[in-house]
């Protein structure tokens, strides 16, 4: 570990504070939850859900494995071969300065991870409607600004919710929503250089075509590779 950016997260009446990982290529938020059959060591205690006055049991989302007696489950997978298990659940929400009631978010009672992993979840920044993104319904919804700071820069860097994160005078990218591919946030990447040549690559060879192809932006991921 060491590539990734964390966040602190509090959840619950009262807060629990978790430390998760910020991911842009995911959109349902997850952290280790108690009981859990199969967890991985984190710093700090795991979350319990008897603890929180604020916290039920979510029976209205429902992905690949359905839901039963009320209570709905899911299965995430990431490229890297880690997984999780769990209930899908609803809990009060606070990040930044964003809040939100009722959030939508895995309570993981089966994980398997590398064992260096230094957070209790993965807090999803995807594109995707489970999204914490698209869950916050209040008008600082639906945009989202951050600072990614260097190992060499002292300041851990920031994120914030809301319009005021739009800051004036920055050079803007486009993003490409890919409808095949709703979690991704694409760029249109022309070219590469090296040592100031620009590599004779066709700007072709990156594009995104009938859903095929593309460059993603992806917080949780620490190499740049292309094919």
């Amino acid at each position: 570990m060491g590539g990734e950016y964390f966040v602190r997260v509090a959840i619950g009446i009262p807060p629990f504070y978790a430390e998760m990982l910020v991911d842009t290529s995911n959109d349902l938020a997850w952290l280790q939850c108690q009981p859990c059959s199969r967890c991985y060591p984190q710093p700090g205690p795991i979350f319990d859900p008897k603890s929180s006055s604020t916290f039920h049991y979510d029976s209205l989302y429902k992905q690949n494995r359905g839901c039963y007696e009320d209570q709905c489950t899911y299965h995430q997978t990431y490229g890297d071969g880690s997984l999780t298990d769990g209930s899908v659940v609803q809990d009060l929400v606070t990040v930044g300065n964003g809040v939100i009631y009722g959030f939508v978010f895995g309570c993981g009672h089966s994980i398997v991870m590398e064992a260096s992993a230094h957070y209790g979840g993965i807090l999803g920044l995807g594109w995707g409607r489970v999204s914490i993104i698209n869950q916050i319904t209040t008008p600082i919804g639906r945009v989202f600004s951050y600072c990614l700071a260097t190992s060499a820069n002292p300041s851990p860097g920031w994120i914030t919710f809301g319009r005021e994160a739009i800051a004036v005078g920055n050079f803007w990218i486009p993003m490409i929503h890919n409808e095949e591919a709703p979690t991704f946030y694409y760029v249109g990447l022309l070219g590469i250089g090296v040592g100031g040549i620009r590599l004779p690559i066709s700007k072709d060879f990156f594009s995104l075509r009938k859903g095929k192809g593309g460059v993603i932006l992806d917080t949780g991921t620490t190499l740049t590779r292309f094919p």
